[in-house]
């Protein structure tokens, strides 16, 4: 594991940083949309 920040590769970082929570917020959105159009068949 390379230290990013030596390199001045601090946007790099931020970039993955941005994109992993903006993807993330998305796959929660999707898991909430699933979770809630199989809630009526297990119950």
């Amino acid at each position: 594991m390379m230290d990013f920040r030596m390199l001045g590769n601090v946007d790099i970082i931020i970039v993955c940083m941005i994109d992993i929570s903006i993807w993330g917020r998305i796959y929660d959105l999707i898991l909430q949309g699933v979770f809630k159009f199989l809630t009526p068949y297990i119950k």
